[in-house]
């Protein structure tokens, strides 16, 4: 009998724009459970990668190119980013019409929003899936005697592991491939 390996608690708390597919979703789990990252915490920090914003941006476009399959590339890319733009801070840029008009002007393809959005997210700090941080949430923790059972030595090891196999790295170049992954899939409904 064949059993359906089930997907992680992490995998449901994010956005269905967010989510990984196929292999690239085993290879995370497999990296949180190796450093024993809790769901929550490895979901919000997943969340905030520049490849995960990438993807966020093409699973966006993929929707409103089958939800408009007619339209222009150019009034998809606009729909798209001004929905962001447009938004008042701090979820959005906080543009004027007149400024978006401007941005828009030099964007002419998917791979280009892509580029803005990331680099625009990256001109404000953002939530971050920052090690030190937990570490000093388990710091505190231990010293308020709350979860007096948790292991907090191998917690801080693990943090440290984390650390110096540079797992934010890993973490950014899986869901890179899963941008990519995207990105073919949206050229592959042009042909």
């Amino acid at each position: 009998m064949f059993l359906k390996w089930k997907k992680p608690e992490w995998y449901r708390l994010l956005p269905r724009e967010l989510r990984p597919t196929g292999e690239r979703l085993k290879r995370l789990e497999s990296i949180r459970t190796k450093y024993e990252i809790p769901e929550d915490i490895f979901a919000n920090g997943l969340a905030s990668y520049p490849s995960t914003t990438r993807l966020l941006q093409i699973n966006l476009y993929k929707e409103a190119k089958k939800k408009w399959p007619s339209a222009p590339e150019w009034h998809l890319l606009k729909s798209i980013l001004g929905g962001r733009a447009l938004k008042p801070e701090p979820d959005g840029y906080g543009m004027t019409p007149e400024q978006f008009e401007v941005v828009m002007i030099g964007i002419g393809s998917l791979e280009e929003l892509c580029d803005y959005v990331v680099s625009k997210d990256s001109e404000k700090p953002g939530p971050e899936f920052d090690l030190t941080q937990w570490e000093r949430d388990i710091d505190m923790l231990k010293e308020a005697d709350i979860d007096a059972e948790w292991d907090w030595e191998r917690h801080r090891r693990n943090v440290q592991r984390m650390q110096r196999d540079n797992v934010k790295e890993q973490i950014n170049a899986i869901m890179k491939e899963e941008a990519q992954r995207a990105l073919a899939e949206i050229r592959n409904m042009d042909r």
